[in-house]
């Protein structure tokens, strides 16, 4: 049975002609397809119903008012304030690009599900440049009018799980289908949007979000590099981790077209987005079974392409009505920071912001989930006895050692140990998925291993990489019994360094030192948020600028833990020929095959005297 199914998955993957094939497979493998159907549920009383129809119906009236009862909670008066910025730049005429319309016929994914209307994207495939004639109509038409087809305005839901108990609504994520004409005619919109925020420079920095060049991962080393300098001074730094209940929901449609008006968006594009947010409706798919439709009063469309771009600009200012300490956002994941002298100054000034933060939400009708928002305190120093409560509006913040941020955990000593569990957990269970499918082709094992696992187990290295030796040790452990695994070695006389020399692997350390080495690419080439260039500085001399980085020196063993210590380290060690590759693909390729990856260290007497031949170190 093993080798006919051996056969068969050979079968199948010589079958995939390209990447989305390929990866189609791997998730028939992963049994990833199947589609898990939803039991009972509560109703609002605690309840419990099984009925099919009625469980869609639950759904679908959960769906359409959890962010208009959180919104509704908040005094009706706030929402006649007046949040208009005066903005010089504006636009007020939605055009109709005739190219992007062609491209988008001609790029249709025919993978993607339908929306309310069944129309199916093979449909448009194999109507091709037929239907360009009748939507260039049907778009211009909208524009004249300002107004959007009242059918292109309803939302097919599904409801995906997340954890918990699941016969709870508050547990399920809602996946939301829309017309494709509709979503077409959002990214001629959307475009023109970008275009002005964009070159006017109009969109907050301490956003990340939705923002090209600009990941999580990115966000989470800006923050703890920054960190890590108060700490290496001395100081002490109190966070803020807010979790928001429902925001995307929640957005209230007044207020945000008056921030809309203050990005200088008018005239025919303000008034086709104010009809674009009424009279919207929605029906929840559950396990086949459609739900009535419900009018959605509050909120942006989520599965758009302009609800991301709306909230965006809806929780633009909330970063700027801080007014001591920064505000970091990624979507509507919110931290913020600020630093003292000690541990009650650093709480001090955590109450201010958690204060001014809560005054932002009870104007703007987001409420923040207190049992999911946590505080955390970062110090050197030893500190003995209670730490003043932090409050947010009436209620206590809860005081945390460790916390979940963006995907890491992140621990108050900046240790990482927390991390490293997880990611070994995670570790062993994937490769324990792997050996279930051992009798599977050995390129088949090696591309998923190294295009499905590595890039999931080595998310935030760039972050945690710095933690202690024996942590990156065991994650090597892992690395090589895959490599055992896959290429059934058996001999258990040989080193770690053996086994990935004789299948041709890199080490996990090496992997680390390439992303810093990349990172550090985008630096010397102004690549990265100015937040991340400003840890960094060059050496400038008459008439051109030095290919190398300063050294800083740093107090403390955490400091030496920093990207803008161990940074300029190993970019200075690459040869000039290397730093002077402008194109990021190919220097990628160039350091991937570089032998000088090895001589790369991280210890204390390598930010003194980069030429020196020093004791080769793995990790530090």
């Amino acid at each position: 049975m093993r080798k006919a199914e051996a056969e068969y998955w050979k079968s199948e993957f010589d079958n995939a002609t390209n990447s989305n094939e390929f990866w189609k497979v791997v998730k028939k493998v992963h049994r990833k397809t199947k589609s898990i159907k939803i039991g009972p549920l509560e109703d609002d009383l605690g309840n419990v119903q099984t009925d099919e129809k009625e469980k869609a119906e639950l759904m679908n009236n959960y769906f359409a008012t959890v962010g208009e009862k959180l919104a509704e909670a908040f005094p009706a008066q706030i929402e006649s304030e007046q949040f208009i910025l005066r903005i010089t730049p504006s636009i007020d005429e939605l055009k109709i690009d005739d190219k992007l319309l062609v491209n988008q016929i001609k790029t249709i994914n025919p993978d993607k599900a339908s929306g309310p209307d069944d129309i199916k994207p093979k449909d448009f495939n194999i109507a091709g440049e037929a239907l360009i004639d009748g939507l260039r109509i049907v778009f211009k038409k909208s524009r004249e009018t300002r107004k959007l087809p009242q059918a292109w305005k309803k939302g097919k839901l599904k409801a995906a799980f997340k954890k918990g108990n699941t016969t709870k609504r508050s547990n399920y994520r809602p996946l939301t289908m829309l017309s494709l004409p509709s979503k077409m005619l959002e990214k001629h919109v959307s475009q023109q949007i970008d275009e002005h925020i964009n070159q006017h420079n109009l969109s907050n920095d301490k956003q990340w979000g939705y923002k090209r060049g600009r990941s999580t991962e990115l966000l989470l080393l800006n923050l703890t590099e920054h960190w890590k300098m108060a700490l290496d001074s001395g100081k002490t730094v109190g966070i803020l981790f807010i979790d928001f209940k429902k925001a995307f929901d929640s957005v209230n449609h007044t207020i945000l077209m008056g921030k809309i008006q203050g990005k200088g968006i008018a005239g025919e594009v303000y008034e086709w987005l104010k009809d674009y947010l009424t009279d919207r409706q929605q029906f929840t798919d559950l396990n086949g079974l459609y739900s009535s439709s419900r009018t959605v009063k509050y909120g942006v469309p989520q599965g758009s392409l302009l609800g991301p771009r709306l909230f965006k600009i809806y929780v633009d200012d909330l970063p700027d009505n801080v007014s001591e300490g920064w505000v970091y956002m990624f979507a509507d994941d919110t931290t913020g920071y600020d630093i003292g002298d000690n541990i009650d100054v650093a709480t001090d000034k955590l109450n201010q912001m958690a204060g001014e933060i809560y005054e932002w939400c009870r104007k703007n009708k987001i409420t923040a989930h207190i049992g999911k928002t946590e505080a955390m305190i970062l110090s050197q120093q030893p500190f003995y006895g209670p730490v003043k409560p932090i409050c947010f509006g009436n209620e206590q913040i809860k005081l945390v050692t460790t916390t979940q941020s963006l995907g890491v955990t992140i621990d108050n000593r900046l240790t990482w140990k927390e991390q490293h569990k997880k990611v070994i957990k995670s570790f062993s269970a994937k490769l324990s998925q792997l050996k279930r499918m051992k009798y599977l082709p050995r390129y088949v094992l090696e591309e998923i291993y190294h295009k499905a696992i590595i890039p999931n187990v080595t998310y935030g290295i760039l972050v945690w990489g710095t933690c202690s030796p024996s942590l990156m040790d065991d994650l090597e452990n892992h690395h090589v019994r895959a490599a055992k695994m896959i290429y059934n070695i058996r001999q258990d006389n040989l080193t770690n360094e053996q086994i990935l020399e004789k299948v041709d692997w890199k080490p996990i350390g090496d992997i680390y030192k390439k992303r810093i080495l990349t990172l550090m690419h985008d630096v010397y080439y102004m690549n990265v948020p100015q937040d991340l260039q400003n840890l960094f500085t060059q050496t400038v001399r008459i008439g051109r600028r030095k290919q190398n980085f300063n050294l800083v020196r740093c107090k403390t063993e955490k400091g030496r833990t920093s990207l803008r210590y161990r940074g300029p380290i190993a970019w200075n060690q690459l040869d000039n020929d290397t730093k002077a590759i402008v194109n990021k693909i190919a220097f990628k390729t160039k350091i991937r095959n570089s032998p000088n990856l090895d001589s790369i260290n991280f210890l204390k007497e390598a930010a003194v005297n980069n030429n020196k031949n020093t004791k080769d170190f793995k990790y530090f």
